[in-house]
């Protein structure tokens, strides 16, 4: 195997040398209330909490000019509604304004914030001010997020080399850092500071293990509110919901296939043409204010870190997915700051969050995908030899240069292609301390401040006819059997009908046909009372006119019918053509 960099090779083992961690004690809320506070320079800190108000300190404090460094657009926009006076610095920003701005301030008051990608614009102010790197956790998570690696390496690379340029100015500050032995070595030197605070309060998980948790938060939650104007988890009682969920796509899903009202849902996400088109598309609007929560407000990646929303009903729920990448929270560090966005102390779900997640099978070991990336590196290692080499055939180049993992894992500086450390990082950053976490099951330490609950019924094992029989044998049920959906829909049969059935799907259509409205059912019995079968598409228009005369803003769908009547939906054979059609009984 090639030489490879001692950062990278320690990663691989047992980890870099750090430099010694010091503690920092705090025994008031905000950092700003502790007597003589500043907050530390060269240093790497760990807040270990959201909300300790040391961003606000750094910019509002009138002793100090000072750069903030943040990943998104919409944290800057978050900052500025909060704190007046501050130069907001993105790619919409002039160098004039730049100007304008530093040459009416007085030392101390100049008080910048930049997204990482702007902050070449502002380095000439490095040195008179300083710079605090916030949401350090980014660097990893927003680098394997951009699809565009050639633009994410850029952007970090050249962040990460102005910034050590300036190191002896530079903090980096985040609740939930990645490892600083995943950073580049000049990081590693600086000062590693962790803060300790004695006035905290602790939010109790509501765990929900779900095989789909987009279908878990539908029907478990959604439609529960819209139905009954609120739903009840875990002894919590609420009608809003605050959900992250990092992706825009998947929240159309929700929103299209359960027939939601787009006016109950609003979206805070990427400012972008795409998201824009999306939003337009969803008819939901773009949550723009601190304060203007929807009945249903979505939030994505943009709006996890450093964001903060206030809302005395919502309760706060995480979604998340292992299947993509993009999806799966990582819970060293998205979801404790997703918990940690909602900061009304008067809301009484404020104690409580609910975390819908799933896991999937890994087929490999951690051991296989750590040797895959030594050997990959290897291989890569030896094509950027081959580029190198000026008596290299072109054949062999042209084939290096297809080949998609050098194009995402090499570079060229300098004139010399060469392998790009920090993209590897964090593919071992994802193997061995993401990846795991999901592998072993939740992260949190299983105490009593955990609740397990199911929504739906469906995820967990739990089935409708064990929960029917431990019932009818009067045999003792657990806490997630009494939680599940088959309990509550069992119980609900046996008192409005006054008996059991073993049919799980006849007990469902039988409860919805009782609760549809008397005069919805008598229109549908009166229209197919005479139809032995039909062909799905004529039932649908048949029932959304039906629909229509009632005034019931619902999209039509053949299992409707199926729910109000005694039929099925069957595949059958039409003049030689496949043709879905309803069977009555």
């Amino acid at each position: 195997m090639k030489n490879q960099s001692k950062t990278f090779q320690n990663i691989l083992e047992i980890g870099a040398d750090n430099q010694a961690l010091s503690i920092n004690r705090f025994d008031t809320k905000y950092v700003g209330q502790k007597e003589g506070y500043t907050v530390e320079n060269q240093a790497f800190i760990n807040k270990r909490i959201c909300g300790c108000g040391l961003t606000t300190f750094i910019l509002t404090q009138k002793f100090e000019n000072v750069i903030v460094l943040v990943p998104t657009n919409n944290l800057i926009y978050n900052k500025t509604k909060q704190i007046s006076g501050l130069l907001a610095v993105n790619s919409q920003t002039t160098d004039q304004e730049i100007a304008d701005y530093i040459k009416y301030k007085r030392a101390g008051q100049i008080k910048i914030i930049s997204t990482y990608d702007s902050l070449y614009r502002i380095e000439h102010l490095i040195g008179k001010c300083r710079v605090l790197v916030d949401e350090v956790q980014s660097f990893f998570k927003n680098y394997n997020d951009k699809t565009d690696i050639k633009t994410a390496r850029n952007l970090y690379r050249t962040t990460l080399s102005i910034l050590e340029k300036h190191k002896e100015y530079v903090t980096f500050v985040s609740a939930t850092p990645i490892d600083v032995k995943y950073f580049p070595e000049w990081v590693q030197q600086l000062k590693q500071i962790e803060y300790e605070f004695e006035v905290t309060y602790r939010k109790q998980p509501v765990l929900v293990k779900a095989a789909n948790p987009l279908r878990e938060l539908a029907e478990g939650i959604i439609l529960p509110i819209i139905k009954d104007g609120q739903v009840t988890v875990a002894g919590k009682s609420f009608k809003k919901c605050l959900i992250f969920i990092n992706s825009v796509s998947d929240v159309k899903k929700i929103v299209s296939d359960y027939g939601i009202d787009p006016s109950l849902c609003g979206m805070y996400c990427r400012d972008t043409v795409e998201n824009d088109a999306r939003l337009k598309e969803m008819q939901i609007t773009r949550i723009t204010g601190l304060w203007d929560l929807k009945q249903f407000s979505f939030v994505t990646s943009s709006g996890w870190a450093g964001c903060d929303f206030y809302d005395t009903e919502a309760m706060t729920i995480i979604v998340s997915n292992t299947n993509r990448n993009y999806t799966m929270v990582d819970i060293n560090t998205d979801l404790m700051q997703a918990v940690s966005r909602l900061r009304n102390s008067d809301n009484p779900n404020r104690d409580k969050y609910i975390f819908i997640y799933n896991q999937t099978v890994f087929t490999k070991s951690e051991q296989e995908l750590l040797s895959w990336v030594e050997e990959k590196k290897s291989d890569l290692l030896d094509n950027c030899e081959l580029m190198n080499d000026p008596t290299s055939k072109r054949g062999n180049i042209r084939s290096v240069m297809k080949d998609a993992d050098f194009k995402r894992f090499c570079y060229q500086e300098n004139g010399k292609w060469i392998i790009d450390e920090f993209q590897f990082n964090t593919l071992v950053y994802e193997i061995k301390e993401v990846r795991n976490k999901f592998l072993k099951g939740f992260d949190f330490s299983i105490d009593e401040s955990e609740i397990f609950v199911s929504l739906t019924g469906k995820q967990t094992g739990i089935t409708y006819k064990q929960v029917l029989n431990k019932i009818i044998n009067e045999e003792e049920l657990t806490i997630e059997e009494k939680a599940s959906k088959w309990y509550k829909m069992i119980i609900s049969y046996y008192n409005t009908f006054g008996k059991y059935t073993s049919d799980q799907r006849f007990c469902e259509k039988r409860l919805n046909t009782n609760n549809a409205p008397e005069e919805l059912i008598a229109l549908v019995k009166q229209n197919f009372r005479f139809v032995k079968q039909i062909n799905c598409n004529q039932a649908k228009t048949r029932l959304q006119n039906i629909y229509n005369e009632l005034g019931i803003k619902r999209t039509a769908k053949a299992t409707d019918l199926c729910e109000l009547l005694d039929c099925r939906i069957q595949t059958v054979w039409d003049n030689g053509v496949s043709v879905k059609k309803i069977i009555f009984k």
